[in-house]
């Protein structure tokens, strides 16, 4: 499982942030110029690091394990288009 803190296109992504909102968890983007910028998060949630990224698709996933607030795993999925 890799730990990639950063990532690079032009370049280098900010550390992807989320909040949770009820039982959905909305992660925003902010796209400028095909560059991806900062992702927000809450105060009540953590960073987490386990991210792949699929060049081929497009495809970010962002898995969230267990926080102070004793969030269950799940995943978020966010399709980035050029």
């Amino acid at each position: 499982m890799n730990r990639i803190k950063v990532y690079k296109v032009y370049k280098v992504f900010r550390v992807y942030k989320v909040y949770k909102v009820f039982r959905v968890y909305k992660v925003y983007k902010v796209l400028d110029m095909n560059k991806i910028k900062v992702y927000k998060v809450y105060k009540d949630t953590k960073v987490y690091k386990d991210t792949k990224v699929y060049k081929d698709t497009k495809v970010y996933k962002v898995y969230k394990a267990m926080a102070i607030n004793k969030i269950k795993v799940f995943k978020v999925f966010k399709v980035f288009k050029v």
